[in-house]
């Protein structure tokens, strides 16, 4: 899928270390840039960052599937790493995706585990450009998922949020209100999806 290039040397575990990579993933080349943050439980300092990334590469590089959800994918490369190290604790890795000819939005898949076997699973979107009133704001939406939940295209999501502001568009609203109210529409619509949502307008 291609030769990550690392961002920085950095061995501590409490600062992540970036890296850039090329992944061949639904249909077209994505530019994706792969945190990772984590502890080790006995204090010592193997694996290096240097090794679980490259692991962290090799898993996503190996996965079968070139037509899966990110959360999909970060969910199974997060699971080897936690099973091939057995003195992590804890750890989160972030695949933040650029954005792309046909997807024009940076969009990010943030998976946490720890050794008890817990997980929680984190999506974000910049959707850029949305028309308001006279001019043009970017919104930026997060969201945790509920557990064992499917998994909703970001896409519909963005779909919702743009009829959404354009149903608002003669409100008196100001920016604050209207990012409440399109969290509390979102939310509802995907009350059975997100533990969490989070709205942030931008001009």
């Amino acid at each position: 899928m291609g030769r990550p290039a690392y961002a920085s040397s950095s061995t501590q575990a409490n600062q992540p270390e970036k890296i850039n990579l090329v992944i061949y993933n639904q249909g077209m080349l994505n530019q994706v840039n792969i945190q990772l943050d984590y502890v080790i439980g006995d204090g010592s300092e193997y694996p290096s960052r240097r090794e679980l990334l490259s692991t962290a590469v090799a898993a996503i590089d190996q996965y079968p599937d070139q037509n899966q959800y990110w959360e999909v994918l970060n969910r199974s490369t997060t699971q080897a790493l936690i099973q091939k190290y057995p003195n992590i604790q804890y750890l989160s890795l972030s695949l933040e995706v650029s954005p792309r000819p046909t997807i024009p939005y940076t969009c990010t898949s943030t998976v946490t585990r720890w050794r008890n076997g817990s997980v929680q699973e984190n999506w974000s979107f910049i959707a850029t450009d949305i028309p308001w009133r006279s001019e043009a704001i970017d919104i930026q939406i997060g969201y945790r998922y509920q557990e064992s939940t499917n998994y909703p295209d970001f896409l519909d999501i963005r779909d919702r949020l743009i009829a959404y502001v354009s149903s608002l568009d003669d409100s008196n609203l100001s920016v604050e209100q209207l990012e409440i109210a399109l969290a509390y529409r979102l939310r509802q619509d995907y009350i059975d999806n997100f533990a969490e949502l989070t709205v942030g307008i931008s001009n």
